[in-house]
């Protein structure tokens, strides 16, 4: 019984203090990257297992681009390869939580599978934050110049 509440106290304590994402107003286009006239730039972690960009098109449609490198673990519609990458393509949906964007059926780079991917650009941190569906940071991307 002791190993039982100890066990529910560190759970809840877990759920208490996870790092929040922190948002105001910041949308994709406040991300505006001039000198390589893109929204956002290049985002991926250390592993290259979230690695993507992003844009809106003629409609005002937002669209995550993950960068595959080969066939067998792309997701998203395929739209356009280099001699290198793949390219897939997925519509960012709002979440209905301030700041926090998701798109469904995500397959990452090392080719793992996401019924939804939720993300958003923290301002504390001052990056773009993969979270769960309440907004606990996951994983923290940097961003990649030049790409």
């Amino acid at each position: 019984m002791r190993k039982l509440i100890l066990t529910g106290m560190l759970v809840l304590g877990m759920i208490t203090f996870a790092a929040k994402i922190t948002t105001n107003n910041t949308t994709w286009k406040k991300l505006w990257d001039a000198e390589t006239d893109r929204y956002s730039s290049l985002w991926m972690d250390e592993n290259e297992t979230y690695k993507f960009l992003i844009y809106d098109n003629d409609k005002h449609i937002w669209k995550l681009y993950q960068v595959y490198e080969n066939k067998e673990n792309t997701g998203g519609e395929i739209v356009e390869t280099d001699k290198v990458n793949l390219y897939g393509s997925y519509v960012i949906h709002p979440s209905g939580k301030k700041g926090i964007y998701y798109i469904n059926n995500y397959v990452d780079s090392k080719g793992k599978k996401y019924k939804r991917l939720y993300f958003g650009f923290d301002e504390k941190l001052k990056t773009v934050v993969i979270t769960d569906k309440d907004g606990n940071i996951i994983k923290k991307l940097d961003r990649v110049m030049g790409n």
